[in-house]
């Protein structure tokens, strides 16, 4: 979670989440998603942040 303030503005909360699922002992999935309540926000005046990200990740840790 991450609270930002920018100048002589009101400040905004943004909330990540990431999780992640062994499937064998060699492959893992994940799941993440930033900006998870799709806010609207401006770091410099004039500049839209991107609203909500996913990601879905399978990952391989290497022979155990």
């Amino acid at each position: 979670m991450t609270y930002r303030k920018a100048q002589q503005r009101g400040g905004f909360l943004l909330l990540d989440l990431q999780a992640r699922w062994p499937l064998t002992t060699s492959w893992d999935l994940s799941l993440s998603v930033w900006n998870a309540f799709h806010r609207r926000y401006q770091e410099i005046p004039g500049v839209p942040q991107p609203g909500r990200w996913l990601a879905i990740a399978l990952e391989w840790r290497g022979l155990p």
